[in-house]
């Protein structure tokens, strides 16, 4: 690995530790806000949340950078890909299914594709606005 190969991989390594703690305190907290048994709500909001601000420094990257290799590894790859989860989407999803939710399990799955994708847009969006308003 050469060593602007290494300095990326670093760069996400380091992103994806604070990414993998804050959704550590995220899923603790929306736990104990909502109970266990509706844990998936919790990976539903940080998912959205997630998917939000990706969308937003995505935008900012490509706008601020000449080189948003850096910026781009650490924030979108590291801390983002730390950050939310899919995996625990679709074990949740899994788990409602078995438990006969059904219904749930379906809102569930909506919920978070469109969502994700409507906070994505409104995000980039909004990162327009802020990047030319600056």
């Amino acid at each position: 690995m050469d060593a602007s190969h290494l300095k990326l991989a670093l760069c996400v390594a380091a992103g994806g530790a604070l990414g993998a703690l804050a959704r550590y305190a995220f899923a603790i907290a929306a736990t104990s806000l909502m109970g266990a048994q509706r844990a998936y709500l919790g990976t539903l909001a940080l998912n959205v949340i997630g998917c939000f601000v990706a969308g937003f420094v995505v935008v900012l990257i490509t706008r601020w950078f000449s080189d948003p290799a850096v910026p781009r590894a650490f924030l979108l790859i590291g801390v983002m890909g730390g950050f939310t989860t899919f995996s625990a989407f679709g074990l949740e999803t899994v788990q409602l299914i078995q438990a006969g939710l059904w219904r749930t399990a379906a809102a569930y799955v909506l919920a978070s594709i469109v969502l994700g994708i409507a906070a994505a847009a409104a995000a980039m969006a909004l990162a327009f606005r802020f990047s030319t308003a600056n």
